[in-house]
């Protein structure tokens, strides 16, 4: 998780999505506890979450 840093201080670090942060936000939206607070209402796979980043890029 390397991706170029847009806004840091002492306590968080945002910078961009990278192709090994897929499974990480795989694994966290299919997370009932994190999902719930979310839009989305069914579990992704490895590449709807890709196809996600590729979009949003």
């Amino acid at each position: 998780m390397t991706g170029s840093i847009f806004m840091e201080d002492e306590e968080i670090e945002l910078r961009t999505i990278e192709e090994e942060d897929i499974e990480w936000m795989k694994d966290n939206i299919n997370d009932p506890e994190i999902r719930k607070y979310t839009t989305m209402r069914y579990p992704t796979n490895y590449e709807q979450e890709e196809e996600w980043k590729n979009k949003n890029e």
